[in-house]
């Protein structure tokens, strides 16, 4: 059975996503993992992505990560990897002026 079909059976829910797919990659000393799902509720732009850092305590979502909200799967993810580029390029840089 197809995903899709199961959702109008529960009234109270009003975003369906399914996650497609789960990368992980290092930037720096960092360890992200960015998830991309695929929303039914919004078929004008339905591949979104979030993104997560490896903390000691487990996977944490990234502080100010977008909303990411494509129409194919290939740009949500270039989205998230874009932004979480420019992240650490500023922390990299951040860290270089804080030393001088």
């Amino acid at each position: 059975m197809k995903l899709s079909k199961v959702f109008p059976d529960f009234n109270q829910i009003n975003t369906q996503c399914e996650l497609r797919r789960t990368l992980e990659f290092i930037i720096g000393k960092t360890t992200y993992r960015v998830e991309v799902l695929y929303c039914y509720s919004n078929p004008k732009s339905p591949w979104s992505a979030q993104a997560y850092s490896e903390k000691r305590d487990g996977w944490k979502g990234v502080p100010q990560f977008p909303w990411v909200s494509e129409k194919n799967e290939e740009a949500a993810i270039r989205a998230a990897l874009g932004f979480l580029e420019n992240l650490a390029d500023g922390t990299s840089r951040q860290r270089h002026s804080d030393r001088h």
